[in-house]
């Protein structure tokens, strides 16, 4: 680079040049402005170094404060031994303290570090039953560093619902590890739910039957042996680490069946998930039976209903949605019942099988028509509505055909009904047949056509002209609607 020197300022010469156009370019750039730049550019070079020392040092002084924490306390322990008075130093009497101190460190850093490996362990393990990202190599390589040895040819994914009080997960791990077979490889983790057990299992090929028949095993020590009620599900035989989310789900499908199988029941994929039978159950005869107050007969009902709600060909689907109509049903009858007599209090259910729930129905149904066993007895209308609500679906139902079976002219009727009930006989009947419908679209995919059939309404066009007149929307938009709100 070359220099030159203009009204005593030196200045740097660049030029470029271009034969073929015969062009040249000349730059001046004052030399005093070079060096200031340069030595700014070596500041901020050397303040970048000194900083990322300055971090560096930190990162390291605080991982091996961190790590050698012991020695440190060691070291501290031994300024304060053979600083005391030489009249209590006793040569065997310090040796022996160190010891004691070393053992007592050493013992704290393998509790720490059991507890750093066990949570990861929960950690990859709950990668695995959710979706890892991982590839199965570096899934195996991690699971070696914490002792998860994923050596099997299959794995099976099973979870155990447990109703017990926190802090019996160790016995419950040793109750496995005592009965698990040598040829069968066991995980466990409890979920954040109280009482959820995660198991993934891995065993050779021909031992399938062998793992199933080892986790039943457990649950029937568990349930017997131990006392604790537990339900469990199993999913379907996978090969692959990355098949095991696949079945981890379906071991959660087949547990929720327990709520129909009752505890104490081992309930697998491949049972459950060819159960889709649906069904409808007439609720009008529930209803009826506690408007009249007959204890008999709503327990009677009761026990068909549950009967047939323990079909072992029924969906879950169904039966839940036949158990919501249930309750319902109950709720809506019982305020009816106490509407101008008694202030009633409802509190949903808190059950976890079919058989609780049916078990509390039956209990509380017979506390409430206890509680209003000294009403007066049903009058007139209460036989109305009854015989009303009995065959309300029938093509007969009309206000002239109530009117004769109570041997009463339709005006007199009419004018009884509506000033006691406060609706008309027909809007009445026709909102028992569209409560009706509502039961069979949201508990069945029947057709339109065949709801209208099946609720007394002759004419499709006719009965969606009624729904919509009362619900405010078509008997499929309803479908639709409900569907969504369950989701």
């Amino acid at each position: 680079m070359e220099e030159i020197s203009l009204d005593g300022i030196t200045y740097a010469v660049n030029s470029i040049n271009s034969d073929k156009y015969g062009w040249i370019y000349v730059s001046l750039i004052p030399r005093v402005d070079i060096t200031r730049q340069t030595r700014a550019l070596w500041y901020y070079i050397l303040l970048a170094v000194v900083m990322a020392g300055v971090v560096s040092g930190g990162f390291i002084f605080y991982f091996m404060k961190k790590n050698f924490i012991p020695i440190y306390n060691l070291k501290e322990y031994v300024k304060q031994v053979v600083t005391v008075p030489q009249i209590e130093k006793n040569d065997i009497g310090t040796i022996r303290q160190v010891i004691q101190f070393l053992s007592i460190q050493n013992k704290e850093l393998q509790d720490t570090v059991k507890q750093q490996e066990a949570h990861y362990r929960e950690s990859l393990l709950r990668e695995l039953f959710h979706g890892s990202n991982q590839q199965e190599s570096m899934l195996i390589k991690e699971g070696e560093k914490v002792g998860l040895v994923f050596n099997k040819a299959k794995y099976v994914a099973a979870v155990f619902q447990l109703d017990m009080p926190g802090g019996r997960e160790e016995e419950i791990r040793a109750v496995f590890e005592d009965i698990a077979p040598k040829t069968v490889t066991i995980y466990l983790y409890f979920g954040p739910g109280n009482g959820t057990l995660n198991i993934l299992a891995g065993f050779d090929p021909g031992k399938e039957k062998y793992t199933t028949d080892f986790l039943k095993q457990t649950m029937e020590v568990l349930s017997h042996g131990r006392k604790i009620r537990c339900m469990a599900g199993q999913g379907s035989v996978c090969v692959s680490l990355m098949e095991i989310a696949k079945s981890w789900k379906e071991a959660l499908e087949a547990l929720e069946y327990g709520a129909v199988t009752g505890y104490g029941v081992y309930n697998t994929y491949q049972v459950v998930c060819g159960r889709k039978k649906n069904c409808y159950l007439d609720y009008s005869r529930l209803h009826s039976a506690v408007l009249r107050r007959k204890k008999e007969e709503v327990e009677n009902v009761l026990e068909q209903m549950e009967t047939t709600l323990l079909d072992p060909e029924l969906s879950l689907e169904s039966i839940r949605r036949n158990c919501q109509a249930m309750v319902f049903t109950l709720e809506s009858s019982f305020r009816e019942l106490c509407r101008g007599n008694k202030e009633m209090i409802w509190k949903n259910p808190e059950c976890s099988t079919v058989q609780e729930l049916f078990q509390w129905a039956k209990t509380v149904s017979a506390n409430f028509v206890e509680q209003l066993k000294d009403l007066q007895e049903p009058d007139m209308l209460a036989e109305i509505i009854s015989y009303i609500q009995n065959n309300a679906t029938s093509y007969e139902m009309t206000a002239s055909a109530v009117a004769e079976h109570f041997s009463m002219s339709v005006s007199y009727l009419s004018q009884f009904f509506k000033s006691r009930q406060g609706c008309t006989v027909l809007d009445y009947i026709t909102g028992l047949k569209i409560e009706a419908a509502k039961g069979i679209l949201i508990t069945t995919d029947v057709t339109i056509s065949e709801i209208a059939d099946q609720v007394g309404y002759g004419n499709q066009k006719s009965f969606m002209r009624r729904f919509k007149q009362v619900t405010g929307m078509t008997p499929g938009e309803y479908r639709k609607y409900y569907r969504r709100q369950e989701e």
